[in-house]
Parts: structure tokens; sequence; C-alpha cells
């Protein structure tokens, strides 16, 4: 049969999609109360397992597009990356803010920490996202559309092709699990080829041949009558209800001694087949005899975003209600199955606001690239993916940062271990010795950027307006100092220093860290001049301006980007310089980089340590708002110049 698929979308497939996601909150919330030692509990999530992730398999068969086997490698690589990674990276990434604020499951992750994230992000990398758990179908659905890439265009002409195939696909990828075992956490089997869950996906692609061979047959593509839609129900419910608990192994995962598809842990090669296919079947006989209703649709169409933000309720809601209701509420079957279905029922309610939102400002980003947002106008392309990462990358230290500064990290102490509390800046105010630091770094800069930006400026108009003898021999000798390490400049500046008893005085450091600060505003303030006409002193002297009232009426308020950009120099020299700071400090008058230096002791407080960290880096950032747009300004005058 060669027709190709049709576009139009089914109605019953979206709401059998809704169910499917239904399941999906419902069985990870069970699960949690299985864990717990819960026996009603564990008979339900056998029974959900036997067969919802199958279910996902068979609708996406059914869905499927046969033209695309026709497409080159590289659009179904691109169409696999936008519909599908993309999702899961965005979504990957967007995760890993909450374990910042918020206690959660992570399966012996330590977060926040560097080594959680950098275990958590390996993990992630190699197959198991272990900070939104249930995105892994993303990548499971990838590895199936790529193995039905490579063989649907040998099996598309015969259904008996298809069917034949899906037989023998079922065998070696059952056996292929069950010898060999590939994906087993508790054997360390994290980080090894598991890419894409392809090995999972050999086993699975059977039941996509069983959707697209339902779509070919029309089967629940037009109305069925209820008197076939509900035995038919019925007689499927039965079936798995009288299978699923024969199903006892081989279990690959014995933790979860049921069929987890996570760990292609299937069971029985005959019962397993035979309960997931019709438990598909009742999912999708009830979905035929469902009344269409547009937010049970609508939810339908957005599987992968739902997917992904049950992860919030897997990690952070699930356990801890779990733990409450069996400490509160009758553990009968009933009552599980009422708690169960009321947090399912809020789960998605719940998830639809971010739903709306994630399609209204960033389509591109959830699985739909050709949709066009608030936020993303356009098509986007690989190319911004690298710098985001990159970007995202160096913003986690600082997120952390200022996550543990607000938090108790000494044990002994009023306040536990890891609770959230002001008491590291409260403690950074009422200490004398801290709060002196801080004044005395901003003295010092303040100091040094008012000595250095008057003489770097007149220095830097001679050697832009005038030539004299050894001029660019001179010029090259303040870059040459400005290279010099500040360490060789330490003795010779103490001695001199002491005998002028300038040892434990702002000044002091001020006119040290001018050493260093001069060379470099004259070589940015130089380039300046330089781009300004000469013309314009002329004219200036003979309107009347005095020598210094041209600098400061005419040639400074030209000169605000790269005086700016000066500043912006001598602020980053001086505001953590730490060699000149320790030497020239002895009792007082030590900066914020001395004082934080000196927390580090045999008994670290790591809040505190972090909120004086960050308070050292407020003063840098308010800077850079201010002249943000100077300095971008300084930076192209320099340019051009």
């Amino acid at each position: 049969m060669n027709a190709d698929t049709t576009t139009a979308r089914f109605g019953v497939i979206d709401i059998a999609r809704f169910y499917a996601m239904a399941l999906v909150f419902y069985g990870h919330f069970i699960e949690e109360l299985m864990l717990l030692k819960n026996p009603v509990a564990a008979s339900q999530y056998k029974f959900i397992y036997s067969f919802h992730m199958v279910l996902f398999i068979v609708i996406a068969g059914y869905v499927a597009k046969e033209s695309r086997v026709e497409w080159s490698c590289k659009k179904i690589l691109k169409h696999q990356f936008f519909t599908r990674l993309l999702p899961f990276i965005f979504f990957t990434f967007l995760m890993l803010i909450p374990p910042i604020f918020i206690d959660g499951k992570f399966f012996g992750l330590v977060l926040p920490s560097f080594v959680g994230y950098s275990t958590g992000l390996i993990n992630t990398v190699f197959g198991l996202p272990s900070f939104c758990i249930p995105s892994w179908f993303l990548l499971l659905i990838v590895g199936v559309e790529l193995v039905h890439y490579c063989a649907f265009r040998f099996l598309k002409d015969s259904n008996a092709k298809i069917m034949t195939a899906a037989v023998v696909f079922y065998v070696v990828g059952y056996q292929l699990n069950l010898k060999l075992d590939l994906f087993n956490p508790l054997k360390g089997r994290i980080v090894g080829w598991n890419y894409l869950f392809i090995h999972e996906a050999i086993t699975l692609y059977p039941f996509y041949l069983l959707g697209i061979y339902l779509r070919r047959r029309r089967i629940f593509a037009n109305t069925v009558s209820i008197r076939i839609l509900l035995p038919g129900a019925v007689f499927a419910f039965l079936i798995v209800l009288f299978t699923y608990q024969l199903n006892t192994g081989p279990f690959n995962f014995h933790v979860y001694n049921y069929v987890v598809i996570l760990f292609s842990s299937h069971g029985h090669i005959l019962l397993f087949p035979l309960t997931a296919i019709a438990g598909c079947a009742l999912v999708l006989l009830i979905a035929g005899m469902t009344r269409t209703q547009k937010t049970i649709v609508w939810l339908g169409q957005n599987t992968f975003i739902l997917m992904c933000l049950n992860g919030i309720f897997y990690h952070y809601i699930n356990p801890p209600t779990a733990k409450w209701v069996l400490e509160n509420l009758p553990q009968s079957a009933l009552s599980i199955f009422g708690v169960g279905l009321i947090m399912t029922v809020a789960s998605l309610a719940l998830c639809m606001p971010f739903i709306f939102l994630f399609n209204k400002f960033v389509p591109q980003l959830v699985g739909k690239p050709k949709l066009e947002g608030l936020l993303l106008k356009n098509d986007i392309h690989f190319r911004w993916l690298p710098a985001t990462l990159y970007i995202i990358f160096l913003f986690l230290p600082l997120v952390s940062l200022v996550h543990l500064s607000f938090l108790s990290t000494l044990r002994g102490t009023s306040t536990p271990v890891g609770q959230f509390t002001l008491l590291n800046y409260i403690h950074v105010f009422q200490s004398p010795a801290l709060t002196a630091s801080i004044i005395n770094s901003v003295t010092y800069v303040t100091l040094n950027i008012l000595i250095t930006i008057p003489v770097a400026l007149l220095a830097a108009y001679a050697f832009s307006r005038f030539s004299f003898v050894g001029d660019k021999h001179l010029f090259f000798g303040f870059l040459t100092l400005r290279m010099t390490p500040p360490v060789v400049m330490v003795l010779p500046v103490f001695l001199i220093f002491s005998a002028l008893d300038l040892i434990n005085k702002p000044l002091a450091i001020a006119l040290a860290h001018c050493l260093f600060n001069v060379p470099i505003s004259i070589w940015v303030l130089e380039s300046f001049i330089s781009a300004i006409p000469k013309e314009l002193d002329e004219t200036a002297f003979i309107d009347g301006y005095s020598f210094f009232g041209f600098f400061i009426r005419v040639l400074i308020p030209l000169m605000a980007p790269g005086i700016a950009v000066a500043c912006f120099f001598c602020y980053m020299f001086s505001w953590v310089e730490v060699v000149f700071a320790r030497i020239l400090t002895v009792t007082a008058g030590k900066p914020i980089s001395m004082a934080i230096s000196a927390l580090f002791t045999f008994r670290t407080d790591i809040g505190l340590v972090m909120a004086m960290t960050v308070l050292s880096i407020i003063p840098g950032a308010l800077m850079i708002y201010f002249v943000r747009r100077h300095i971008a300004k300084g930076f192209i005058i320099k340019q051009v110049g």
C-alpha cells in the first residue's frame, strides 16, 4: 500500500494522547506510594506500566507521515532536532533551576553542588535525564523514528512486510536487551552506548509499525458505534486485568519487578506484548467513546510539553505528597485511587497555564518550529545554540553562589544546615571588620579613579597632540610597566610607603594601583583623543577658551565614552587586586578581597563567604549598568580610531 499518510488530525488520537498523559501523571504519583511499600499502589502501578508507554509508541506510529522516509538524511535529522531534541534540551536547562531553591528527588545526586550538576548533566547526555526523568521519552521517540527512517523504506510497499518486520524486530530487540542488559544503573551502566535509547527503540519499533498498520486500515479514523466500542473496551480491560499479574519476568531491573520501559525491563516475551496491545486497545476504544472536548484535545496535542512538565511533579511534589497521604489517609484501594485521580486532575490543571505560555512565547523551543512566538518571531537556527549553552554555563556558578548565600552552612548553630536564612547578610553588616572592608574597597577604588583619570587624561592629550623626543618610547614604556607583574613592585613600594608613613591607609593602596592603572588609562584615552580632530582644539582656543576650560567644557564631554572605559579598567583592577592589599595593610584598612580570604579558616562558614562574595559583585554590576552605554560607545570609537 503506497498511499501516504493524511496530514489531518484524528480527534480520537488526540483524546487517546490525553488519556495516555493522564496515566503518566497518575502512574508517577502511584509509583511514590508503591516505593513506600503500599501494596494497593504496587498493583495499580504494575497494571498501568504494563501498557501505558507502549501506547505512546502506537499513537506515534498512527500519526506518522510515511513520506518522511523519502527525506534526505540532513532534513530528517533537522526535523528530529527541532521537534524532539530541542524541547528536551530546553526543558533540561529549565529544570536545572529549581534544585537551587527546592529540595527534590534526584536518585543520589547532591544538589545544588558542582559535582551533582556535572554528574546529572553527564547522565543526561548519555540517556538518563537526571533533572527531568519523564523527558526520557523524547529521546526514545527519536530513537524509534530513526529506526523507522532506516527500515520503513523497505517495508512500505506491503502490509504483510510491515507485520512480519514487527515480529522480527520485537524478537531481536527483546533478546538484545535480555542478553546484554545494556541500561541498568544498578550495574553502573548509566553511561554507555545508550544514545537515544536505540536498544529499546528496536524492541518498541514493532508497536510503532502496529500504529502505522492501524492507520492504513483506517481503524479509529471513522466513527464507530458504541455497541462495538463498549464490548471491545470491556474485553480489552479483562485481558489486561487477567494477564498483567501473570508477567513475572525475567525483569532486567529487579528494584521494580514490573514492566519498566525506561530500563528495558519487559518480562515475559509473550505476555508483555499481549498485555501491552490489549491496554493500548482499551485506551483507544475509550477515546472513541469519549465526547470531543476542546480542553482534552488541546492537552492531547501538547503531549511533549506535558511529559516534560511532569518532571516538576515527579521530582518535587509527588514524593512528599505520597508520604503525607500514607500517614494521614486510609490505604484502601478506593482511597488510593481517589487521591491519585485528584492529584492527576490537579497536576494537569496546573500545567495548562505553562503550556499556553510556552506556545504563546516560545513555540519553537517546545517542538513547534513552524509557529511564531512573541519572544521568538522567526525560525531558529543551530547557530544560536552554542552561544546560549555557553551563557547558561557561565551563569550557573553565579546562580549557585547566590543560592548558597541564603543558606545556613555551618553546623552547630541555631539554624539547621541547608535552611533558608538571611543571617549570612545580617552577620556581614553586624561585623565591623567585614563592613569596614567594604567601605575600604569603595574608598580605594574611588581614590584611584580620582587620581588616575586626571593624570592619564593630561598625559594622553600630550601623547596625542604633541611630538617630542622619545614620545613613542615613553608611551611604550608605560605599557611595559602595565605588563609588569604586581608582585615585582611589592618590595620597593612597601619601602617607599613605609618611609612616607602610608601603611594601613587607603591612600597607599590607591597610589599603588595607579602604577598599573595610569598606563592602561593613558593607552585607552590617547586613542580616543586621537579620534577627535585637532581643528576642534584650535576653534575652542579662538573662541576664547583657556586650556583647562577647553578640557572641561569641550574635550571631556566628547571623551565621556573613553573616560567610562578607562574607569571600567581602573575599577576592574583595583576591586579584585590582593597583592598590594596584603602587603600595605597590616591591622586595618583591609579591602573586601582580603576580608573574603580571611573567612576561609579551619571551620569555614560557606554561606557567609558567599554572602560577602555577592556583596562584592553588586558594586561592579551597578557600575557596569550605569556606564554600559558609554562603555559600548567607547569600545566602538576606539575600534574606529
